[in-house]
């Protein structure tokens, strides 16, 4: 399985983050504007070339990604709510059938198909900074995983913020439930 590091949550509004190996080699590149609406996130190559491009859409009621490999629309990520627990979130990718699963206070992901591992993701420190250990069971899934580890990371980070507000008006204690998948 391919360990990569991404750099966690960037606080800069535009970016070009390195997608390095366990030696330090460099192999891809996620540049964009963090997600704040309609905005995009590619995904290059070494050389520079576009190997994918996400396009964030907002809509009234949930937030959905496509994936875009040159003007084909490869697939569609989508944050979907689950009932009665309004804060109950989960990302799907339709074509795929991937879904994640996670405990957003650790920052633990993982994402299946039906039973299978597609990738998992974690946080570690390394002597370059604190990034995402991304372990991917399948190469060919690299880029994809890659994309959706970084609106995990975002919806991570977004949603944590959001919790630690309410807990700290009294609102809620805990208010993320995710589905253990063993």
């Amino acid at each position: 399985m391919p360990e990569l590091y991404i750099q966690q949550k960037t606080l800069n509004n535009a970016f070009q983050l390195p997608i390095k190996d366990e030696q330090g080699r460099t192999h891809f590149f996620l540049k964009g504007k963090l997600f704040s609406g309609g905005d995009t996130l590619e995904l290059m190559d070494v050389t520079g070339r576009v190997l994918l491009l996400v396009k964030q859409i907002k809509g009234e009621f949930s937030t959905k990604y496509v994936i875009l490999k040159g003007k084909e629309t490869i697939a569609t990520i989508q944050k979907k709510r689950r009932f009665p627990l309004l804060f109950h979130e989960q990302y799907y990718i339709k074509e795929f059938s991937w879904k994640s699963y996670g405990n957003i206070q650790k920052r633990l992901y993982q994402v299946r198909r039906f039973h299978e591992l597609i990738f998992t993701m974690k946080p570690v420190t390394l002597n370059f900074g604190e990034v995402f250990s991304l372990n991917v069971a399948d190469k060919e899934n690299i880029p994809y995983a890659i994309c959706l580890a970084y609106i995990l990371d975002n919806w991570g980070f977004s949603t944590k913020a959001k919790t630690e507000s309410l807990t700290r008006k009294g609102a809620i204690e805990n208010a993320c439930y995710f589905e253990n998948n063993s």
